[in-house]
């Protein structure tokens, strides 16, 4: 029985304790440089077997992502936010298994087109991003910064970077056109080139995880208490009398400031107390008769839009 090598094992060991990335591609063409030796083989089926290994985790672990995003659409906290990131991290998955599904095929055939690839992974790189569009979100510029970091932080650490992966280099096979993963698969034999996919395959698998991941954290409700917004506005009495005082109370359900509420009332902003209410007093000296004071509340929804809800108090003034 031919022994592992210590220095792959213990690599490998760090690469399942990280959790975040596949093996680096300098690690596979070291070994695409010398794969004709006993030893290099053995070491190419151990980081082929790894690979295979760590993307069997992936796959669970993506999963369990995916079916939180689906309780969250049933649970009333976190229902508005999931119905909107809910669709886009399906969206992601349906990019993944299609590209995952290609490179299933090309390891059954062991035939690599790569400029079909390069392509397939350039589309899946370039289309996968358009789930992060701060133009969805113009009411929320904060939002919308956020959005926009976070994608240019994607676009520049994915997983699946083939512009890195070898320069500028061309294929000769394809009119001597860029392709940078050329280099990878040309001369290699059986075993490298499916270590190569399985690499390529834990890329795609990595990159959906970040996003979904992302989508995920966008549907959290913090606040326990805070099940569903409702505006409440309430007067103190209806009919009065000249000189009598008439008070208005004007919230949000709960009376909870985390909706962030704006609250007009006849005309004029009242801050908020402790309580979260905007508490508005008036002395009433109109003639007898019906009258109404309007009132408008603003808040943040749990979406992150901005809603605008109008009442009109009424109430009498006695003879």
């Amino acid at each position: 029985m031919v022994e592992r090598p210590v220095f792959l094992l213990a690599y490998l060991k760090l690469f399942y304790n990280m959790k975040k990335e596949s093996v680096i591609y300098a690690l596979v063409l070291i070994c695409l440089t010398a794969c004709r030796s006993n030893d290099n083989t053995v070491r190419f089926r151990v980081l082929n077997e790894g690979l295979e290994q760590y993307g069997k985790r992936l796959g669970f672990e993506n999963q369990s992502i995916y079916d939180e995003l689906e309780q969250k659409i049933s649970d009333s906290r976190t229902k508005a936010k999931a119905t909107i990131w809910q669709p886009k991290a399906v969206y992601v998955k349906k990019l993944s298994d299609s590209l995952r599904s290609y490179i299933d095929n090309l390891k059954s055939s062991v035939h690599v087109e790569t400029r079909t690839l390069y392509h397939r992974i350039k589309d899946f790189n370039e289309k996968v991003l358009t789930v992060l569009d701060p133009g969805e979100f113009p009411d929320n510029p904060i939002l919308q910064q956020d959005i926009q970091k976070v994608k240019e932080q994607f676009r520049h650490s994915f997983p699946l970077d083939i512009t890195a992966a070898g320069g500028h280099t061309t294929d000769s096979t394809a009119g001597n056109m860029p392709n940078p993963i050329h280099d990878y698969f040309e001369n290699a034999d059986t075993l490298a080139t499916l270590t190569m996919l399985n690499k390529l395959r834990n890329d795609i698998s990595v990159a959906e995880n970040r996003l979904i991941s992302y989508c995920n954290s966008m549907t959290i409700s913090y606040h326990e208490g805070f099940y569903h917004f409702f505006p409440l506005a309430t007067i103190s009495s209806s009919y009065l009398k000249p000189g009598q005082t008439l008070e208005i109370n004007a919230g949000m359900g709960a009376f909870s400031s985390d909706a962030e509420p704006i609250v007009t009332i006849n005309g004029e902003k009242i801050k908020l107390n402790s309580d979260g209410v905007a508490l508005y007093r008036q002395t009433v000296h109109q003639k007898p008769g019906k009258y109404f004071i309007p009132v408008k509340i603003e808040f943040i929804q749990p979406s992150g839009d901005t809603a605008r809800v109008s009442k009109k108090m009424e109430y009498r003034v006695a003879e």
